[in-house]
């Protein structure tokens, strides 16, 4: 009989966000360069746009290179979140950007980061309805002592 192990390095994920975060806008080992449509040029690894982005792999499975990656209509502004997403997790970026990042990241159909931006909507909402509870019900009683 053989005797089979497992070996985890670590139970969470941050050790691969960690190893990626080294390749965020970082040219070395790049093989593709996403252009915006600010002429930004970020340089990007394809296994990693692919792994997150359905039209990106099928654009892979068709051409198997793409030296560059013209997101023609989306600003850094969008782009960035969404490369943040792919190689560190999690993602950052002003409010007032969350339409132009939605639209890019359904364009790209990038479906766990769309779930995510729901769950995160979902929960947002939740927290603004007990919070305006919360308001209703010191209103109601701050009227009951006057």
């Amino acid at each position: 009989e053989t005797e089979s192990f497992t070996l985890i390095y670590k139970s969470d994920s941050s050790h691969f966000s960690s190893t990626f975060s080294n390749f965020l806008f970082n040219p070395f080992l790049s093989d593709t360069v996403i252009v915006t449509k600010d002429s930004y040029k970020i340089p990007s690894h394809l296994f990693i746009l692919a792994a997150h982005s359905s039209l990106i792999r099928e654009l892979i499975a068709e051409r198997y290179s793409m030296k560059r990656i013209l997101m023609k209509g989306h600003e850094i502004q969008a782009v960035i979140p969404l490369l943040e997403f792919m190689y560190l997790g999690k993602f950052e970026f002003e409010s007032c950007y969350l339409e132009k990042v939605r639209r890019l990241a359904c364009v790209l159909q990038m479906e766990l980061f769309l779930k995510c931006l729901v769950e995160h909507e979902r929960i947002s909402n939740q927290v603004k309805e007990k919070n305006t509870d919360c308001e209703n019900v010191q209103n109601s009683f701050n009227k009951s002592w006057s």
